[in-house]
């Protein structure tokens, strides 16, 4: 790992760390107080004399870097100009105000900063009723409230402002989003899959971090804030990356806790498909399995799906759908242009035996940012065809290609991780090798580049195999 340190990460980990840190637990997962003290005092080295904290790097989530876009002049400090982040200072306070049980002088040290990024936040509370995006307002009004701050009541006024209804939901985004898709037939309202919206990530997390808000109040809108962000589940159960999905977990789990809804499971569940034969399956969901995931397979997608449910209690019913697309224009295409990519291949070797691929790709969304967060470039390869992760270690270690950090082959693509990419183009060159002689099935291949922490960036073009088709 050649990435350079991060305030956000290190305290998104530190506060991880403190949540999984049980006496009950230490016999099955034992985690060292001085890991979290030593990361502690390193982020605790970030914060400016005013109070705010800043990163020491191009943040992986750029909704952490979006301060840079804010009328918030720049400060001289230690010898050098840095961009105090509202965002930041917020994800930081939460960390603060979530660790306990540490050494006297180092405890000190946290109340100190945790006053005084209090004081930050609340000196900025009028530039974030101006220029606040949803996401901002939510996460300061979450750290304010945690921290029992005296204008914890202000950011949430500020909250409520941008919280958007309809259709017995609530959400937070930037952008009001239609409801989620239906068809109706035979007066009955059937389901839809919905396309990737502009800020998908943004919208979850934010979401999710006004239902915290919502719980500690004891406000109605949580159940619609909780109906909407499981209305945006994608096909494995989570969400638009791993970020938003965990502060989703979080908020559900506490609005389960909150709602005890849990001392009321009993739900019979019959899935009745066109696809499916003979009786409906019937799915049993009560305290001895409420949390197991249950499964029916339809093999033949067709027709549709009828669900009746009886009983008390929640249950998120989920119908995932995976199908391939071999013309362009039926490509699901991205909400905003974010990226520019091309892939060349060159065949060789008997029954081409060898592929070398070279990939590029460049950030083009300049009006959002400068750059982009965390991208992963994916690389789908043929059937019977590998590349040992030595080779891609190497390559990492090289350091050929700039701002490339990390490179893993899986069954059937490669991924390259790069800390960010920009309007300069950046390539990668690999070479995968055929092991097993194996005529392909699939033609065609898709290539994506997309930005880890905001998925819904995304661009992907559909590379031709049709010479691996046959041996």
């Amino acid at each position: 790992n050649q990435s350079e340190s991060s305030v956000w990460l290190t305290s998104y980990v530190v506060r991880i760390l403190q949540e999984a840190t049980f006496s009950e637990w230490e016999n099955f997962i034992y985690i060292d107080p001085k890991i979290i003290e030593k990361s502690v005092r390193w982020v605790l080295k970030h914060q400016t004399p005013s109070g705010a904290f800043y990163e020491t790097t191009w943040s992986p989530d750029r909704k952490y870097n979006d301060s840079l876009n804010r009328p918030i002049d720049k400060i001289n400090y230690r010898g050098g100009f840095i961009q105090p982040n509202i965002s930041l200072t917020a994800h930081v306070l939460i960390m603060l105000q979530s660790v306990k049980e540490l050494t006297t002088h180092l405890s000190a040290d946290v109340s100190n900063a945790q006053a005084r990024a209090i004081q930050w936040l609340e000196q900025k509370m009028k530039i974030l009723e101006d220029y606040g995006e949803p996401f901002e307002r939510a996460i300061v009004a979450y750290a304010l409230m945690k921290s029992r701050s005296p204008l914890a009541e202000y950011a949430f006024n500020n909250l409520v402002k941008i919280v958007r209804r309809g259709n017995g939901m609530a959400y937070c985004g930037r952008e009001r989003l239609p409801d989620p898709p239906t068809k109706t037939e035979n007066q009955r309202p059937f389901s839809l899959a919905r396309l990737p919206y502009k800020y998908d990530a943004e919208n979850i997390e934010a979401t999710a971090y006004a239902l915290l808000v919502y719980l500690e109040r004891r406000d109605a809108t949580a159940d619609g804030m909780m109906n909407w962000l499981n209305s945006q589940r994608l096909t494995d159960g989570g969400w638009a990356s791993t970020k938003d999905t965990a502060t989703a977990m979080k908020a559900l789990i506490d609005y389960t806790a909150n709602q005890r809804i849990r001392d009321v499971s009993g739900l019979q569940v019959q899935v009745e498909a066109t696809a499916l034969n003979g009786t409906p399956p019937v799915l049993s969901i009560n305290d001895k399995n409420r949390v197991r995931l249950q499964n029916i397979n339809i093999p033949e997608s067709w027709g549709s799906v009828k669900v009746e449910a009886k009983g008390a209690g929640y249950a998120v019913l989920q119908l995932s759908i995976q199908y391939n697309v071999d013309i362009a224009k039926f490509q699901t295409p991205p909400p905003v242009q974010a990226f520019d990519m091309w892939t060349r291949a060159f065949f060789y070797g008997r029954n081409h035996s060898h592929i070398a691929y070279t990939s590029c790709s460049r950030w083009t969304n300049l009006n959002e940012s400068e750059r982009s967060g965390l991208a992963v470039l994916d690389v789908a390869i043929p059937t019977g065809y590998y590349i040992q992760q030595q080779k891609l270690d190497s390559y990492i270690l090289s350091r050929r290609v700039r701002n490339l950090q990390r490179a893993r082959y899986l069954d059937t693509k490669v991924l390259f991780y790069f800390d960010y990419l920009d309007q300069e183009e950046t390539c990668v060159s690999f070479t995968v090798e055929r092991w097993y002689p194996v005529a392909n099935m699939s033609k065609l291949l898709p290539i994506r580049v997309y930005d880890y922490y905001a998925p819904e960036r995304f661009n992907e073009t559909i590379f031709d195999a049709s010479s691996t088709y046959q041996l």
